[in-house]
């Protein structure tokens, strides 16, 4: 199976960091779910689509790994790649990289619980 990607560019706005210039660490939630909505858009699993359906993929765990700290200002890129699975779930990895040298400066995996509303 090919693996399947999509990424966001994004810039670090002033009020997504804190007292120190240094992304507040509940701003990156809000990276990874752009990048998701543009996975979705790319492959056809965009949100609505997915309820349309009769389908629901609440978000039951997230980690994040902190690498390098993004500051205020920075150019950054978000790369999801989804991770294969046999069970009722959505898998992501996520990663955030500097658009200036390409640095890895945070890493991420989130699950998803994928349920109809005949199995909740």
């Amino acid at each position: 199976m090919a693996t399947l990607t999509a990424s966001k560019e994004f810039e670090i706005r002033f009020s997504e960091v804190d007292s120190m210039n240094v992304v507040w660490h509940g701003s990156y939630a809000l990276y990874f779910e752009d990048a998701r909505e543009a996975f979705g858009a790319k492959f056809g699993l965009a949100y609505m689509t997915i309820a349309d359906n009769g389908c629901f993929a609440p978000l039951v765990d997230l980690s994040f790994q902190y690498l390098r700290p993004i500051r205020y200002g920075m150019k950054c890129r978000v790369d999801i790649i989804y991770r294969p699975t046999e069970a009722a779930k959505i898998v992501f990895d996520y990663e955030i990289h500097s658009s200036a040298d390409d640095e890895l400066m945070q890493k991420a995996v989130a699950c998803r619980r994928l349920w109809t509303s005949n199995t909740a």
